[in-house]
C-alpha cells in the first residue's frame, strides 16, 4: 500500500505485534499524502495472527480523511489474513505475498 520501512521490535512490549509498525507507517504515509490512499481506494480488513493471539486492523482507503483503526470497522471489500512475521517479512521484501499465499 505504502512503502514501508523494515520494522524492529525495540520499544515493544511482549504482547505487541511486529507488524503494529506496519500499520503506523501505512497511517503517517496516508496523513502525508492522503491522495495516494484516494487513487488506490477500498476497505481492507487485516487478520494478524501471532504471540499467541490475534490482531484485526481495517485500512479504509476510501474515508475522508483515510484511516487505519486496530479492531474490525465497517465492512471490509479485502480481507487478508496472515502471520505476524510473513506480513513484517512481505512489507520488508524478504517475503513475497504470491508465494506465502500459495504456502
Amino acid at each position: 500500500l505504502f512503502k514501508a520501512n523494515r520494522p524492529g521490535t525495540a520499544g515493544t512490549s511482549a504482547a505487541a505485534f511486529q507488524s503494529d509498525a506496519v500499520f503506523q507507517q501505512i497511517k503517517d504515509g496516508m496523513k502525508a499524502d492522503p491522495s495516494t490512499a484516494k487513487k488506490l481506494g477500498g476497505v481492507y480488513q487485516f487478520e494478524v495472527t501471532g504471540n499467541g493471539g490475534k490482531k484485526t486492523w481495517t485500512v479504509n482507503l476510501k474515508a475522508d480523511p483515510p484511516s487505519v483503526e486496530e479492531g474490525a470497522v465497517g465492512k471490509a471489500e479485502v480481507n487478508i489474513a496472515l502471520a505476524d512475521a510473513d506480513l513484517v517479512n512481505m512489507v520488508s521484501g524478504k517475503a513475497n505475498g504470491q508465494q506465502l499465499f500459495m504456502g
